[in-house]
């Protein structure tokens, strides 16, 4: 869903659309009478060449058809439409990206169940002809029917561009998620028994991939390819903003913290999140033996005590795996390096 957020904004940012989507958000939220909500309906679909009411509704939701005395948590809509409608102004002055907004914009939908934009992208499409459905209807019944077969262009001029984006979204998205791929296996190799991953030398795919996260990614995406990059302390800037929100994946995004200053060298600091989330998963074999790799590998502080704990958790994970398997055999070359 980000992506799509991503690519509908970065569209509007290209167009120089976003004051008027904005404009439209603002005219129909303040609508108080389905005639109101047609008149201005009226004027956006037959005023204006640009497309801005799809991404308005993509941006907000359909709540913005309905007039202000019958809309359902009205007093939290009108919340989120106006930050929205703050993250719109930054786009439009320029002072963030697409991708920045849509970051924000996905995570405030992701607050609140009634958007429609919450729906996943493969959905969208059909979601906008019942959008052109309802608001062809609309103007049918409140007197605007000279103007439905001019609305009825003008959407079936949106949902072909809506076929364009999901394709561009699906190969994006495939293309994405094999990037994905491709940098965690590379961060995940730097942590293999023997290895320096500070002497790492990451292959062109490799390379490439990160590339790829960092222009299109969401941010977790980015701080991967910032960690493949070797700029530690924005990766790790990046996953404390996403750990500072309350709904987030604070497991995933722990050990992407430890695995980021694992990367880097720096061992000491990768202790902290893999223990975090130890402490949470005390049976998951991942979280013990990150654990273990990263006091094994410490060179702050009482070095004895770290191999102490490292020894105590590889321990405890022999007694959880069986013998001769590929994770009894992992724990051993991980004491062994301890």
């Amino acid at each position: 869903m980000k992506d799509l957020l991503a690519r509908t904004l970065r569209d509007v940012a290209a167009e120089g659309t976003a004051g008027e989507v904005a404009y439209a958000i603002r005219k129909l939220l303040a609508c108080d009478s389905p005639a109101a909500v047609a008149t201005v309906v009226c004027g956006l679909t037959l005023g204006t060449a640009a497309p801005v009411l799809i991404p308005a509704l993509l941006l907000v939701g359909l709540h913005l058809l309905t007039a202000r005395g019958e809309r359902k948590q009205a007093e939290s809509f009108d919340e989120h439409c106006n930050d929205v409608l703050a993250q719109l102004d930054t786009l439009r002055t320029g002072v963030r990206t697409a991708a920045e907004v849509a970051d924000d914009v996905s995570a405030l939908i992701e607050r609140r169940t009634w958007v429609w934009a919450k729906i996943d992208g493969r959905e969208i499409h059909l979601i906008a002809q019942r959008v052109r459905d309802e608001i062809v209807t609309t103007l049918d019944n409140a007197g605007f029917a000279a103007h439905a077969d001019n609305a009825r262009v003008y959407f079936e001029t949106i949902l072909a561009e809506f076929d364009k984006l999901h394709e561009r979204h699906d190969d994006t998205q495939e293309k994405i998620d094999d990037a994905v791929r491709q940098v965690l296996a590379a961060i995940e190799a730097n942590k293999q028994p023997g290895v320096d991953p500070t002497q790492t030398v990451y292959p062109p795919e490799v390379i490439k991939a990160a590339q790829l996260l960092m222009e299109r990614g969401d941010k977790e995406q980015r701080a991967l390819a910032e960690t493949i990059a070797r700029r530690h302390d924005e990766a790790d800037r990046l996953l404390d903003e996403l750990l500072a929100d309350p709904l987030a994946e604070t497991v995933r995004l722990l050990t992407r913290k430890g695995d980021n200053w694992y990367a880097a060298g720096e061992f000491d600091k990768a202790i902290e999140p893999y223990e975090q989330v130890f402490a949470l998963c005390p049976d998951d074999l991942t979280a013990r033996n990150n654990v273990t790799r990263a006091h094994g590998q410490a060179r702050l502080g009482d070095v004895t005590e770290h191999g102490q704990r490292a020894i105590e958790v590889a321990t405890g994970t022999l007694e959880l795996v069986q013998a001769g398997s590929p994770d009894w055999a992992m724990t051993q070359n991980n004491l062994g390096v301890v």
